[in-house]
């Protein structure tokens, strides 16, 4: 470490130390207070705000929720900037460094790989291209307003302590960085990262590639098991789509829209080049959570024909990534009188950093979000045959290529070179001084092309393409109807949601929107062959009026919980890799025990339902594991806990702790034993037979085997096995098959067993060691919340966990653990991978139930608080709520905002 690296790293732990004495020695040091404090919000009195044409009341309640109310659209949006700035311009800063691939900037070295990664995929220079011709005059104003505000409250806290806590903390190790002045093309950037992390199956396509180096096609098939249509059912029933275009749903509803395949040779690309991009994209800044399959969100509603208030109900809870602050921002946003000059009245959640409400309500309609999960990204593997060339249908290609400069702080500057197809597709696996290795010894197909010094991968991707999806956000903020609501989802290009609705007049409904790509040949779900121009995507996406809707079912309801939308007598391919539909199963078949016998869903009931943390699966692998004879008494004593578990997952379960455990086991020795080190998690080591000498033909003298340790090399949190839905339903289905080859595997003491009988007592056997390990050997003292605990981390500072720096960074800004209820496949989703360990890694971001009723008899709650500043009040005061499972009132009308306001400040023109 160089000495002026030294000294700045020393001058940060001087800093930390100081600012912990504030935080938890009583009398602390002025200096850490005015550190800690010089950053908080002002929230009474007044403040000028450049260009503000008439005051704007901000009115926060005991949780520092504020409720905006102004006259015009730009004074309010301009006030919507000011606002979220004081509370949260790290996160905003940070978040627009993330999309512009900027954040050697401020953290250095160790972000240049990450930056390369985002340049090359050109997340900022699309945004602009939306800005510049695709959004409305409206919506620019709008971003405009929102900009001029967030610079406003910039121009008082220019940097530094004044700023917040981290940018004293980042001033100690990168003393020149200051923030620069925000720009409406940052908030159209955030929507890339928001795509990002909803965008499919890329995962996936990565690990059937990988698997196919060791697994035949059928033995990949039974990792991805076709979706249980008969048994989870779909959104909603599958309609037709007509001659026109037009899509009719099943159940006759159809009112008038608004007026405005897998190959050999992709199978066979080596372990070192997709392993390379699976790392990528694990090292990719995880703001809302691990990418891919798994990931997933809850959201029904209820008509007011079978609700206790005669008014629909509607429940969200979307899944994502935990972190400090959380990710979601709760705001309203009101104008005193909605006319042509002000046209909003809305509150929920928003994005710091970007204008509007993403999901909540106004005075006419509220609205959900769940990922509707269409397969909108493809990998191709492209053969290079230069530095400037690559082939298809045997000619060979120029590549399209930029120069990008990384400015690296405390550092030299970086130039990448981008390449990117005649079809703009940019090559991913570029950035990477393992590229020019890739493909030495993979085995490809007669069809494929000389591999020579390796095939590179190039990403097509829906986000890539400039869309209207900020157009889309303020059209819901001010949705009138249906017709509205429908006009809004037109425009909602990516990520592509499942959107469901519901009004004060009593419809409900719901519409798949998006931006879906129409394949040329092939599924989507490995990655295709780029030499072979057959393979691609259609110019016109699946048409707007073909997607599925439905409005006012006949059963009174609609669950969208990630399953299947439709089933495969839809025209079009949505995806092959649907989630499988546990959590949309229970929800639905929690409302149906309620409906029985002319009973109602309560507003109660639906946050009672937010709450089932019920392993389904548990169900089924319970019975099986109490029927295993087990002689040692230590592994029976665990094995007795199962004989009364009701299946709950509560936080004070020992049952709910041996069980996971048990079923993490399984897992590992049914199948995380037989994946290849780049599929398995770091550190998960096993002793593998290797040639001695990989040159000797099979069978020739010398050739002999010796036993290695083989470690994984996958990042936590996408590792596999990961036991969410999709395991669920490998393993229902495997139980089927008592002598099926999955069950074979390597005990403790590294001799093959086999059959599954062996398997469970082995997973039994093995959990009680573990648990007794992680828990102590007294289970009077297990349950769950002990292993499932949760850690809210803030995602920049601090992520080197080697440095003492780090760990006291961790102190002054992490808060937890939590000891948490519910699973990953349970509709309580406190989600942690089964690959790496029981620490929770999604989890339902923030949930609320809006009553159409009575929007002031509405509830929510954020997983974090308002404030992004450590030590502020409002930093978590909602954390052990959220965590309790409790929620907050949500107040709406100007009466009960006014009943609820603790502080009242009003901007001024400036």
């Amino acid at each position: 470490m160089s000495r002026s690296k030294k000294f700045r790293r020393a001058r940060l732990i001087v800093i930390v130390l100081a600012v912990l004495l504030v935080a938890g020695v009583a009398g602390g040091a002025y200096w850490g207070v005015r550190t800690v404090q010089a950053s908080f919000p002002v929230v009474e009195g007044t403040v000028k705000v450049a260009g503000m044409s008439a005051p704007v009341d901000v009115k926060r309640d005991a949780n520092g929720i504020p409720q905006l109310y102004a006259d015009t659209d730009a004074d309010l949006f301009r006030a919507q900037g000011y606002v979220q700035a004081q509370d949260r311009f790290w996160e905003m800063d940070v978040r627009r460094h993330i999309t512009s691939g900027r954040l050697s900037e401020m953290f250095g070295s160790g972000q240049v790989e990450t930056d390369g990664f985002l340049r090359t995929m050109g997340w900022r220079q699309v945004a602009q291209q939306e800005y510049d011709t695709k959004l409305s005059e409206d919506t620019k104003k709008n971003l405009q307003a929102y900009a001029d505000g967030v610079n406003a409250w910039l121009g008082e806290h220019p940097g530094g302590s004044s700023a917040s806590l981290e940018y004293t903390l980042l001033g100690a190790v990168n003393g020149d960085y200051k923030p620069e002045k925000w720009d409406p093309v940052d908030s159209v950037a955030w929507l890339k990262a928001m795509a990002w992390n909803l965008s499919g199956n890329m995962q996936d396509e990565i690990d059937r590639a990988l698997l196919a180096q060791d697994f035949d096609p059928d033995q990949i098939a039974q990792l991805y098991p076709e979706y249980p249509y008969a048994r989870n059912g779909t959104i909603v029933k599958t309609g037709t789509v007509a001659a026109d275009g037009g899509y009719k749903p099943a159940d006759g509803q159809s009112p008038a829209a608004p007026a405005a395949g897998a190959t050999t040779q992709s199978r066979a690309v080596t372990d070192a080049l997709l392993q390379d991009v699976s790392n990528k994209i694990t090292a990719m800044p995880q703001l809302l959570g691990p990418q891919g399959q798994g990931i997933g969100s809850n959201s029904w509603v209820v008509d007011g024909k079978h609700t206790t208030t005669g008014k629909p109900l509607l429940a969200n809870d979307p899944h994502l990534g935990p972190g400090m602050p959380s990710v979601w921002y709760q705001m309203g946003l009101h104008c005193r009188a909605v006319s042509k000059t002000c046209n909003y009245d809305t509150a929920g959640f928003t994005f710091s950093g970007m204008p509007g409400v993403v999901i909540g309500h106004n005075k006419d309609i509220t609205w959900g979000f769940t990922n509707l999960g269409a397969d909108v990204t493809d990998l191709y593997l492209e053969k290079v045959t230069g530095p400037d060339t690559y082939l298809v249908d045997g000619k060979e290609m120029k590549f399209q290529s930029r120069k990008e400069t990384i400015k690296v702080a405390g550092g030299e500057d970086r130039t990448i070179t981008v390449r990117t197809t005649q079809d703009g597709l940019p090559l991913i696996s570029d950035q990477s001084t393992e590229q020019q290795h890739v493909g030495q010894n993979a085995p490809v197909g007669n069809a494929a092309p000389d591999r020579a010094a390796g095939y590179g991968v190039a990403l097509q991707w829906t986000a890539l393409t400039p869309g209207r999806t900020m157009d889309a956000v303020f059209k819901l903020d001010r949705a009138a109807g249906w017709d509205d609501f429908r006009s809004a989802a037109e425009d909602f290009a990516v990520p592509a949601q499942n959107l469901i609705y519901a009004d004060t007049k009593g419809n409900i409904g719901y519409q798949a929107p998006g931006m879906i790509p129409q394949r040329t040949k092939g599924d989507g779900t490995y990655p295709a062959p780029g030499w072979d121009s057959s393979y691609g995507w259609k110019k016109d996406w699946i048409p707007f009026k073909s997607l599925p809707y439905s409005y006012n079912p006949p059963a009174g309801y609609l669950v969208t919980a990630n399953q299947a939308v439709v089933d495969p007598g839809y025209k079009y391919l949505l995806t092959k890799d649907w989630e499988y539909g546990t959590r949309a199963k229970e929800i639905t078949d929690q409302i149906e025990s309620r409906l029985k016998n002319g009973g109602k869903i309560s507003p109660d009931d639906m946050q009672a339902i937010q709450l089932d943390n019920t392993s389904v699966m548990a169900q089924t692998l319970v019975p099986l594991l109490l029927k295993v004879q087990v002689d040692d008494p230590y592994v029976r004593e665990a094995q007795d806990l199962l004989r009364t578990w009701n299946f709950h997952q509560d936080a004070d379960s020992a049952a709910a702790a041996y069980y996971n455990g048990v079923w993490r086991q399984l897992l590992t020795l049914a199948f995380g034993q037989k994946f290849p080190a780049g599929l398995r998690a770091e550190g998960d080591c096993l002793l593998v037979r290797q040639k001695r000498d990989a040159t000797l033909p099979e069978g020739a003298v010398g050739n002999t085997t010796q036993a290695v340790t083989e470690c994984g090399t996958r990042k936590a949190g996408s590792a596999q096995p990961d036991g969410g839905d999709r395991w669920t339903e490998v393993v229902r289905q495997q139980l089927t098959r008592p002598d099926s080859t999955w069950w074979n595997y390597i005990d403790s003491n590294h001799r093959s067993q086999h059959g599954l009988e062996s398997l469970l007592a082995e997973a039994m056997k093995d959990a009680r060691q573990d648990l007794t390990a992680q828990l102590g050997k007294d289970m009077k003292t297990w349950n769950w919340g002990r292993l499932h605990t949760l850690t809210l981390k803030e995602q920049t500072l601090g992520s080197d966990d080697s440095s003492i720096a780090s760990g006291l960074v961790h102190r002054l800004l992490n808060r937890g653990p939590y000891q948490l209820s519910g699973g990953t496949a349970a509709v309580d989703a406190a989600g942690w991978n089964a690959a790496a360990g029981y620490q929770v890694d999604w989890i339902p971001s923030m949930r609320m139930v809006v009553d159409l009723s009575d929007f002031d008899a509405s509830r929510w709650i954020n997983v974090g608080g308002a404030s992004g500043h450590a030590f502020h009040d409002n930093y978590n005061d909602q954390t052990q709520l959220w965590a309790d499972g409790k929620l907050l009132s949500w107040s709406y009308s100007p009466e009960a905002v006014d009943k609820s306001t603790k502080h009242t400040m009003t901007l001024l023109a400036g």
